[in-house]
């Protein structure tokens, strides 16, 4: 088993974390549309844990990003322009938010998807 990632937030250790939720994935029922937008939801999550420090609800052993990009390639439904769109919507409406804060160090994006959130944010220029 490879070792369990600490806390993304305030970088606790994970074997200090309260389990949250135990795994419910149902391999059957993974298709080509499980990583595809617009479907109905499967109701299966990794393991997910609680961290005792900042109380951050994460998946303590995630999928690798070689095994999430190849499902995400694989998916039935491609919605990359309809995600940039978004991504672009998403970003004038936080930018009063962002230009606020004194430290922009790291962004924790909660369903990145293809991460097209992330990458047009490491982008911005701030005043």
């Amino acid at each position: 088993m490879p070792a369990l990632r600490s806390c993304p937030v305030c970088d606790s250790p994970a074997e200090d974390a309260l389990l949250f939720q135990e795994e419910n994935i149902d391999e059957s029922r993974i298709s080509s549309f499980s990583y595809a937008s617009r479907k109905e939801p499967e109701y299966m999550c990794h393991r997910l844990v609680r961290c005792k420090k900042c109380d951050l609800v994460y998946a303590s052993n995630p999928p690798a990003q070689n095994e999430l990009a190849n499902a995400y390639h694989l998916a039935e439904y491609d919605s990359s322009e309809e995600a940039n769109d978004a991504a672009k919507a998403y970003i004038k409406a936080m930018l009063p938010i962002l230009g606020a804060l004194k430290r922009k160090v790291r962004v924790l994006e909660i369903g990145s998807g293809t991460g097209v959130l992330l990458e047009q944010l490491k982008d911005i220029d701030y005043p």
